[in-house]
């Protein structure tokens, strides 16, 4: 049996399709200053975001979980849009999409490559 968290299944739910409505402004706005600053304010997000779920499970309040989920999902499209940025920057028009491709698939390739180890994980232990 697995172990019960501090909330019900419901709120698991409601976790995980917390976002804010970006409209890009600020993603567009970085990007156009180059990579780094979009990487470094996703950095920020993240960081900020992790310290205050730990911070939210730790007292015990939903509340402010659901508000660093909705603060690390903020984050995503500052990283997701960088590729674009760095493949227009390092290669020639050539092999821009094949560049473009890899690093946008490697997010999806990563959660992928997780999963099937968890379960080989568990299988195994």
């Amino acid at each position: 049996m697995p172990p019960q968290f501090f909330f019900p299944r419901d709120s698991l739910i409601i976790l995980s399709n917390a976002f804010l409505p970006d409209d890009g402004r600020l993603t567009l706005w970085a990007l156009h200053h180059g990579p780094k600053p979009s990487i470094v304010v996703a950095s920020i997000l993240i960081l900020v975001g992790n310290w205050i779920r730990y911070g939210g499970t730790r007292a015990n309040t939903f509340g402010v979980v659901v508000f660093a989920q909705i603060l690390i999902g903020l984050a995503q499209p500052f990283v997701l849009a960088a590729p674009t940025r760095y493949s227009d920057l390092w290669f020639t028009e050539k092999g821009r999409v094949s560049a473009t491709a890899v690093a946008s698939l490697a997010n999806a390739f990563g959660g992928a490559v997780c999963i099937t180890a968890l379960e080989q994980y568990k299988t195994f232990h």
